[in-house]
């Protein structure tokens, strides 16, 4: 690529021919693969696409995607091939029509003119075409060789009839030295190139290939020998890998057939086994069958036994049923009692707790009334005191009243000058009346509260009396209560021991009702016991019956299996044959493979 790279492409008829065609097919292709959703459901029309442009002058047509794999190709077998050459890259990768020099590894020069594959504006690939640039000079030159061959004689006679004999030489030299290069080059030097190519074939060696000095028909053949090498080697190399692919896939079948073998040989000694089991079986199930029988008959007896234990301990629970009936009556009795008495009790017991409490509440009322006794009386006092204290602010507003009536009289003598002074005196005075008056109200506020003081006093003192009445009955009721409670708590006491014992007595009675019960219960059990006992012997009779047969049915089953066996030890033995024929087979494949040199 690198000696081609700034070489010009020739804009030559084909090549043209290929920029036109590879926008097309790119379009019609984009427009197939959008149609089918993917390039593998378009697979057929898209071959016939390609197909379409195949001729002499194109090598080859491809779709690849954007990662250089070959999608459709008119050569199939190069279908899923990756081109990511430097020039496979870049057309797959072009946003854009492409044309640029391929040198192909047949020693080929193509031109590689490729365009962008969009499906729904995106990009998806491209469409790949190549062209060969060959030059056909070949056939004129060889045509024309033969015309001066053909002339030659002409020629030589002319010059010899008019005598130049050393010119007619010369002339003749000339042109048997340009047939013989001609020759050389075009046509002995190419097919000596491919005479040591169908040499190195012969020898296994595809290592080697051709060259062409010339892009011409010669040069074309050599190229396309050059491809079958390719192509052989692709093939061969596949081959080989097939080939390993084949040889351990048999490897492993032989390995299996042995290991089978093994098995069988396993299953057939089992099965000798078995049969041997099998008749032992046979004789055990015999003598089981007989000890059966006996067991059968040995239940029938055990089962009248436990028929008459079971009606006797049935009579003995309904007498004893009848003795815990009475019992429970006077249970019942006896705890209504006693309930009764517990109840008396408890309330006896709280009325006295809550006697004490009214007892303590009395006193504590008794408390609280003398200290408000003595809070009213010292608030008596006090009232005395305030209306001392308020006589006292009533004769000093009186004097206070004389003293603004003469200041006044004197600002009236002063004329304009004691104005002032006769405005402060008229406030005084109204001041000292209004305080006046504040005090009388005052005074007869006081006097009111010391009558009521007085009145709260006396009803106090009664309210002591009679909280101290309350207090002497309440002493009496709570011991009153506590004789009650003494003996509520004699009789509870006296009733909880009759209670306890006749509950021991229930008890009593109860074990012996539960006990005559269970041996009813048991007996029962037992006489169902036996009777499942019964029928599962005779079901066992039945299964050893049915065991002897299938015995004697596993016996004849595993003689057919040790003849099939057999067979099949034969068959596994003719498989086995096989698979070392394939795997001596599969070795001379890798061996002739392995002649051919890469």
């Amino acid at each position: 690529m690198d000696d081609f790279g700034n070489k010009p492409i020739p804009r030559t008829k084909w090549i043209n021919y290929a920029v036109d065609k590879v926008s097309q097919i790119a379009k019609e292709a984009g427009k197939l693969i959008e149609k089918h959703g993917s390039a593998q459901e378009a697979y057929n029309e898209l071959h016939l696409l390609l197909d379409k442009e195949v001729n002499d002058n194109i090598s080859y047509n491809i779709v690849v995607d954007k990662h250089c794999v070959a999608l459709v190709h008119q050569n199939k077998m190069r279908e899923g091939v990756v081109f990511d050459d430097p020039v496979g890259k870049k057309a797959a990768a072009a946003k854009e029509l492409t044309v640029q020099w391929y040198p192909r590894n047949t020693g080929e020069v193509l031109i590689d003119v490729s365009a962008p594959i969009c499906v729904k504006g995106e990009h998806f690939g491209a469409i790949r075409m190549a062209v060969v640039p060959q030059s056909k000079k070949t056939i004129p030159l060889f045509l024309g060789l033969i015309v001066a061959s053909g002339l030659l004689p002409l020629v030589i006679q002319y010059i010899v009839d008019k005598h130049v004999t050393l010119f007619s030489l010369g002339l003749w030299l000339v042109l048997a030295a340009f047939t013989i290069w001609v020759y050389k080059e075009y046509f002995i030097e190419p097919v000596k190139e491919l005479e040591k190519l169908a040499g190195s074939l012969v020898t296994a060696d595809l290592s080697r290939m051709a060259k062409a000095k010339k892009n011409d028909e010669m040069g074309q053949i050599i190229y396309k020998f050059n491809s079958v090498v390719v192509f052989l080697r692709l093939s061969i190399g596949a081959t080989k890998k097939e080939s390993d692919t084949l040889m351990d896939s048999t490897l492993k079948i032989a390995k299996g057939i042995k290991e089978n073998n093994s098995a069988v040989e396993k299953v057939v000694n089992t099965i000798r086994h078995i049969m041997n089991d099998t008749d032992i079986e046979t004789h055990t199930m015999d003598s089981v069958s007989s000890n059966v029988r006996k067991m059968e008959d040995g239940l029938t007896l055990v089962n009248s036994v436990i028929e008459h234990v079971s009606s006797a301990a049935a009579n003995q629970a309904g007498s004893v049923s009848n003795a815990v009936s009475v019992t429970e009556t006077m249970v019942d009795q006896i705890n209504i009692v006693s309930g009764l008495s517990s109840e008396a009790y408890q309330v006896s017991s709280e009325g006295t707790g809550n006697l004490l409490k009214v007892n303590d509440a009395m006193d504590h009322i008794k408390h609280v009334i003398n200290s408000s006794g003595e809070v009213v009386k010292e608030l008596g006092h006090k009232g005395e005191e305030i209306g001392q204290i308020i006589q006292v602010i009533d004769e000093i507003a009186e004097q206070t009243n004389l003293l603004a009536l003469n200041a006044a009289i004197e600002a009236a003598r002063a004329g304009e000058h004691g104005k002032g002074f006769a405005v402060v005196a008229d406030e005084v005075r109204k001041l000292a009346e209004r305080s006046s008056k504040a005090t009388k109200e005052i005074g007869n506020l006081i006097q009111s509260i010391q009558q009521e003081t007085n009145n709260a006093v006396k009803a106090m003192e009664e309210g002591t009396k009679e909280v101290e009445n309350g207090v002497q009955v309440v002493k009496s009721a709570g011991d009153s209560f506590s004789k009650i409670t003494k003996s509520v708590e004699e009789i509870n006491n006296k009733m909880a021991a009759l209670s306890s014992g006749s509950l021991q007595m229930k008890d009593v009675f109860n074990e012996i009702q539960n006990n005559a019960r269970e041996n009813t219960q048991v007996a029962s059990e037992g006489f169902d016991s036996i009777n499942r006992m019964t029928t599962s012997v005779k079901e066992v009779s039945a299964l050893i019956k049915d065991l002897v047969s299938v015995s004697q049915e596993t016996c004849a089953a595993t003689t057919d299996i040790s003849l099939s066996t057999k067979q099949i030890d034969e068959a596994t033995a003719h498989i086995s044959e096989s698979v070392d024929n394939q795997v001596e087979l599969a070795r001379q494949i890798q061996n002739r493979v392995t002649n051919f040199k890469f």
